[in-house]
């Protein structure tokens, strides 16, 4: 099932899940005869998805540095981002409540192309990085100037390598949270030249995009004993459901949600929303580590065994990556 979907990974939020349905094996035994407490998890389990994001570049004038007359805003570029309403997963965004932390990253030895297959897959490494600055301390704003971002705090006048002789590519990202890379809202690629004019950006819900396939329902069966205390194993997992090597350092978080009355079609056709649909929702976190007893898992309710009813959706998910799509998850099906 394919979806067209405004977002930055993330660029991104989101989560890794695994979804399975009840049938016989090829062999043609029962699945049930040999589930038990202990969820054996392996790449056959795992979900698969296959995204790419499409970042707009603008065009934007070069700064002037140093600048002789600060109040001449041709010396700095002003970004802004009222006029945008809904973040890169299409969920509402108020953007004066919902952004804490503006962030400028500059990549001086990749390309554009090269930053937006990174951020989809989760591959960039903090070496691909030459500068990060940030701003936090701008309230209800909603517009910021290039110069008010500073590295940590510490102004480095960043302005005087915004031109086009620096040779880099510049990335901006709108966050939710103040943690680098967490959170992201929305994107853009600023692109400085001496042939532009414009010194004033605004993004908007089109200025990251993502197009995305999703698939829940290829995946071999997880099949358990209803009602009985549980245990995760997956050490024999080698592939992530983005397509890249799987380490359990990949992961930090479990969550498994129920949903009533939806399958995993269902799902599919709302994937980036399954937190905000379950009927519910209970999570843990992890440690680096290959397996972990589901009585951790705490939520609104205490969490007792799988039931015979509903779709059960177990995921691990990394929530400090960029890219909100779990690295694995798959449903689990209860046998009676």
């Amino acid at each position: 099932m394919h979806r067209r979907i405004r977002t930055l990974i993330f660029l991104l939020t989101a989560s890794a899940l695994v979804f399975t349905s009840m049938s016989g094996c090829e062999d043609g035994t029962d699945p049930c005869e040999a589930a038990g407490g202990t969820i054996e998890l392996g790449d056959e389990n795992n979900y698969e998805f296959n995204g790419t994001l499409d970042i707009h570049s603008y065009d934007v004038t070069e700064a002037v540095y140093p600048c002789e007359d600060p109040d001449n805003e041709v010396c700095d570029l002003q970004i802004c981002w009222d006029q945008i309403t809904e973040d890169l997963q299409v969920h509402a965004m108020d953007p004066a409540a919902d952004i804490d932390m503006v962030s400028l990253v500059v990549f001086q030895h990749l390309t554009q192309e090269e930053v937006e297959i990174g951020l989809s897959e989760n591959s960039l490494q903090q070496v691909d990085m030459t500068l990060f600055v940030n701003n936090t301390d701008f309230g209800d704003d909603t517009c910021i100037n290039l110069s008010e971002l500073t590295l940590f705090g510490t102004d480095i006048d960043v302005e005087q390598y915004f031109n086009a002789s620096y040779g880099a590519t510049w990335l901006f990202t709108l966050n939710t949270g103040t943690v680098p890379a967490v959170g992201t809202r929305m994107a853009a690629f600023l692109n400085p030249t001496s042939s532009a004019v414009a010194d004033q950006l605004a993004l908007d819900n089109t200025s990251t995009v993502l197009d995305f396939t999703v698939d829940l329902t290829s995946l071999t069966e997880v099949s358990v004993q209803a009602g009985v205390p549980l245990t995760a194993d997956w050490s024999a997992l080698t592939t992530s459901g983005l397509g890249i090597d799987f380490t359990p350092g990949d992961v930090n978080q479990m969550m498994l949600g129920y949903y009533e009355t939806l399958t995993p079609e269902d799902l599919e056709s709302q994937f980036l929303d399954v937190e905000l649909i379950a009927d519910e929702l209970w999570t843990m976190d992890l440690e680096t580590v290959s397996n972990a007893d589901l009585a951790g898992l705490t939520g609104d309710t205490t969490f007792a065994g799988i039931t015979t009813t509903g779709t059960w959706l177990l995921a691990m998910r990394c929530t400090t990556c960029p890219n909100p799509a779990p690295p694995f998850l798959t449903i689990l099906e209860a046998c009676e």
